[in-house]
């Protein structure tokens, strides 16, 4: 429940779909003559079912059928996606493309954002990808002007992602939320700046 985001307040608990049911679904499309799924969520991090995680997910999606493609939608940095990149480099139908929800290179806002995870997890997450698999596309969201933003956490995050292999990146200004934490923060960034 990150302090800008108004999604959880209208889509209730994180929940997954049944990891035999994604399964079953994935071989009709197949069947039908689908070529490409592409597994996506609020937070595929989060995947739990019969207890498997994401990266069992991807390992049993890959070995459905070797000639159809799977791509991921954005996976946020820690554990989990450690051990779903590695389960992408092992399959090579597996899209190589990973899309981080970076947000920030600053811890400051990290922390203020309520994200689960700090510069150094995005860091290793985008550098053990690139090690593994070298031809990867690599995106990554940017938020610019959070409340309390700073000149030095903007230079922080510019910095994170001139260090890392990005090819992509979709920025955006903050925006306010009605009924969210941060619309309540001080130290609004004028919408200029943000811009």
């Amino acid at each position: 429940k990150c302090t800008f985001c108004i999604v959880p307040k209208f889509r209730g608990a994180s929940r997954s779909e049944d990891f035999s049911a994604v399964i079953d679904r994935a071989k009709r499309f197949i069947d039908a003559g689908y070529h490409e799924i592409v597994v996506t969520g609020c937070n595929l991090s989060l995947y739990a079912s019969q207890g498997k995680r994401l990266h069992d997910l991807l390992l049993a999606l890959a070995d459905v059928d070797t000639g159809c493609r799977i791509r991921l939608g954005s996976v946020e940095p820690g554990p989990c996606a450690m051990e779903t990149v590695h389960a992408m480099a092992e399959n090579a139908n597996v899209c190589r493309f990973l899309h981080i929800p970076v947000q920030s290179g600053s811890n400051r806002i990290l922390t203020a954002m309520k994200r689960p995870y700090l510069a150094k997890d995005i860091e290793a997450l985008a550098r053990l990808a690139s090690d593994l698999m070298p031809h990867l596309g690599l995106g990554c969201d940017l938020m610019t002007g959070f409340p309390g933003e700073n000149e030095l956490d903007f230079n922080t995050t510019l910095g994170l992602i001139k260090r890392l292999p990005f090819n992509n990146a979709h920025v955006f200004p903050y925006s306010e939320r009605p009924g969210t934490v941060a619309a309540t923060m001080g130290n609004v960034i004028p919408k200029t700046v943000r811009s």
